[in-house]
């Protein structure tokens, strides 16, 4: 999925891509329907996914960070969530490991 925005320090409209595995992973970490590719066609999750990416340019331009683009730094984001949210459910059901 192709995702345009303004960039945060030079103003100038760009564009991230982002696999739709990834766009898939972020829709399952936030509870949307992921089980046919056309969520991504919503309005309202299309709007989502492009707030949120501008909420990653703004952080990435402001921390220091070892990512060389924010494509990764995106994808980071995402898997980092989506992390945070297995750990919880295995928590929930009390699995070790």
């Amino acid at each position: 999925m192709k995702i345009s925005y303004t960039h945060p320090r030079t103003g100038n409209r760009t564009s991230i891509s982002l696999s739709n595995g990834f766009i898939r992973l972020w829709g399952i970490t936030i509870g949307h329907d992921t089980s046919t590719d056309d969520f991504m066609n919503d309005p309202s999750v299309k709007k989502e996914i492009h707030d949120y990416i501008i909420g990653l340019a703004g952080d990435y331009r402001e921390e220091m960070t070892t990512f060389t683009t924010l494509v990764a730094y995106v994808e980071n984001n995402i898997i980092v969530n989506a992390e945070d949210v297995i750990r919880q459910l295995r928590e929930e059901k009390e699995l070790v490991g």
